[in-house]
């Protein structure tokens, strides 16, 4: 009678944004698929779309990932009889700031929020690059960014604004921090066939 939620890698699901008009949410995950078709590589009938809350300019927040993997998810959970309430990209467990980014650097790769519903997950080589053109290409900057280290080694390459890295103990500390708070403006995967 517990609720469990379900955190995934965030290198596995796209959060990106949609300008769709007004309908019921059913009619609106139906639409999604062919509303962000030409934004994606994989074919739409691959893909799940989830649908997050409407933010106040009108766009939506969608999360996307391969069905194939929401399948194997959900097969492993049935084997050990956990019945998800729901599942979260690792982006929704990284805190965020007003005016900040937030990364979570971790010994298999990293994760960064850019706000309450953009975010990625990537291996560590490839941080510096995603980071630096995440920051030419969006609209609004942050003014300083927020890592929590999870790892030994401290991050290797300058940025363009100020970075306040702080050292965690080990990465137990990064699974305790997202089982001790509520994360809200999450997307939850489990709708529509799910």
């Amino acid at each position: 009678d517990k609720e469990v939620i379900v955190v995934v890698p965030a290198r596995d699901v796209l959060l990106i944004s949609a300008q769709l008009p007004k309908m019921n949410r059913s009619r609106l995950l139906q639409a999604l698929p062919f509303a962000l078709e030409e934004q994606l590589i994989d074919d739409v009938e691959d893909l799940h779309f989830a649908a997050g809350v409407e933010q106040a300019n009108g766009e939506l927040s969608v999360a996307i990932v391969a069905k194939a993997k929401m399948q194997e998810w959900l097969t492993w959970l049935q084997q050990y009889h956990i019945r998800p309430s729901s599942m979260i990209s690792a982006v929704f467990a990284i805190p965020i700031e007003p005016g900040a980014w937030s990364i979570a650097l971790l010994s298999d790769g990293a994760i960064v929020r850019e706000n309450a519903t953009r975010g990625y997950g990537c291996d560590a080589d490839n941080l510096a690059s995603l980071l630096t053109a995440s920051l030419e290409t969006t609209t609004i900057k942050p003014e300083y960014i927020n890592l929590n280290n999870y790892t030994l080694d401290a991050m290797r390459f300058p940025l363009p604004l100020s970075v306040h890295e702080v050292f965690a103990k080990d990465e137990c500390s990064f699974l305790e921090f997202i089982a001790n708070n509520d994360q809200p403006d999450t997307i939850n995967l489990l709708q529509g066939a799910y």
